[in-house]
């Protein structure tokens, strides 16, 4: 009796195997992944915060970048028992990024910058683009990382008459 008899009323089989059909490629990949820091307090905190405000007055700011080591491919494939193999630069090399925010669905203060992230580049984003496209009485959220949270990015935000928060732990794009 072949191995997979078994496995035959397995919620993971899509179809069952022939006796002709490999294991591995009648097994259907179902994991989900979800991260340890994330709570489901702070999540339900959050959504309370956001429901009774209007998507119109939601701003979501978040920032990416791209540099020639972000392009390389770092997997391969060739014929079996074959190595594929590529030469990359082990420099540093530029990198582009962007900051913006996103109002109901439309991008908000977009900027473009030669350079990574930190607390200083936050800062003059807002000050010298979001805060002059901001109303009174937005709110601006972010996410977790460590240089959305100075105490001046808050001040500016909240002297705007706007509201700063942020996303809950370990919060990914299927937030529900």
């Amino acid at each position: 009796m072949p191995i997979w008899t078994n496995w035959l009323s397995c919620s993971v089989l899509k179809n069952p195997p022939s006796p002709t059909t490999s294991l591995n490629s009648a097994l259907a990949v179902k994991k989900s992944t979800l991260y340890r820091e994330r709570s489901e307090a702070k999540r339900r905190v959050y959504k309370q915060e956001i429901e009774p405000l209007t998507p119109a007055s939601l701003v979501f700011v978040d920032e990416c970048g791209v540099g020639r080591r972000s392009v390389e491919r770092l997997y391969g494939r060739s014929p079996k028992g074959e190595r594929v193999q590529e030469e990359i630069s082990g420099q540093r090399t530029e990198r582009t990024s962007i900051i913006a925010g996103l109002q109901g669905g439309k991008p908000l203060a977009p900027w473009c910058f030669k350079g990574y992230c930190n607390t200083e580049v936050i800062l003059t984003w807002v000050e010298h683009e979001l805060l002059p496209s901001l109303t009174a009485g937005m709110t601006v959220i972010g996410d977790n990382a460590s240089f959305h949270k100075s105490w001046e990015i808050q001040q500016l935000i909240e002297s705007a008459g706007c509201r700063l928060l942020f996303l809950p732990p370990s919060t990914n794009s299927k937030f529900k």
